[in-house]
């Protein structure tokens, strides 16, 4: 009864969509393998339908395969848009999903701890790194060409030279402080 190229997987599917249809509630958690084995012949025993979403609708019915299939695609919207915004962790965490998904169109490691955990946290980084605001820029170091502001004006008083004093009798000398010693600072 094999169909393809997929050897017996392909009675596992046949049989999987038909228990499905039949049991739209589902036949419990970690109850498909017994389902199929009745359903298929030959040597083989079977603890999953080897495919993701057949298995949550054999087991869990159809809210089941649809919160699988929901789940699915929102981990893949949410890769799209965090690497639209520029994560840089985005693009790996969605080529991780990638492969998940296409593994699990002929597996179901998702009943494995480990792998069930590992996608999970993939999921967790995915819509972590999308909700997190970005933090505002840093600001620059302040520099003195940045902002264009009036100098204040500095007048540098010298004593007039001898020369200056003839040609300008009204010239005032400014008070000297007690103490402050004559230079000429013109020659």
């Amino acid at each position: 009864m094999t169909r393809g190229g997929v050897g017996s997987r392909a009675d596992v599917w046949v049989a999987g969509i038909s228990i499905a249809g039949e049991h739209p509630l589902g036949v419990g958690p970690g109850r498909a393998g017994a389902h199929l084995n009745e359903r298929t012949t030959g040597p083989e025993t079977y603890q999953h339908a080897h495919n993701l979403w057949l298995n949550y609708a054999i087991e869990a019915g159809v809210a089941g395969l649809c919160v699988t299939v929901a789940i699915t695609i929102i981990g893949a919207w949410i890769a799209v848009e965090a690497s639209r915004i520029g994560s840089h962790t985005a693009p790996a965490a969605g080529a991780g999903l990638a492969g998940f998904v296409i593994m699990n169109l002929a597996d179901t490691p998702s009943n494995n701890q480990r792998l069930a955990f590992m996608t999970a946290i993939v999921l967790g980084v995915l819509i972590v790194r999308r909700t997190r605001p970005q933090p505002p820029p840093r600001p620059r170091a302040a520099s003195m060409f940045d902002v264009t502001m009036e100098l204040p004006r500095v007048t540098v008083t010298s004593y007039p030279t001898p020369r200056e004093r003839q040609r300008n009798p009204r010239w005032r000398l400014p008070r000297r402080p007690a103490g402050a010693e004559q230079r000429d600072f013109g020659q």
